[in-house]
């Protein structure tokens, strides 16, 4: 139904500029939920927190440490963002604004 949250968390591109190698391993990274509109039924992300880059999380024991800090993200954000989520149209629609 509407309000419908996607605790499945996307990492979207990096933040901060490129390592000194040229990769984005050494950049924070955004971390983006899934939401679904209240008003329209659509899809759409929201921004909702940085993690350190992927060099902080080596190994098997990095991952896990990773897909927890990942867990408690959505955990928080589903909790507390799970009522009355707009999309962007909806919202400007609604509050009559335009960005």
């Amino acid at each position: 139904g509407p309000g419908n949250v996607n605790c499945t968390s996307v990492i979207l591109k990096g933040w901060g500029g490129a390592g000194n190698d040229g990769s984005a391993a050494h950049t924070m990274r955004e971390v983006a939920v899934q939401y679904q509109c209240l008003v329209c039924y659509s899809n759409f992300m929201i921004v909702v927190d940085l993690v350190p880059a992927a060099s902080a999380f080596s190994g098997k024991k990095g991952t896990a440490r990773f897909n927890d800090l990942l867990e408690k993200i959505c955990e928080a954000k589903a909790i507390s963002d799970v009522t009355f989520q707009r999309c962007p149209t909806c919202l400007e629609l609604a509050l009559e604004l335009s960005y």
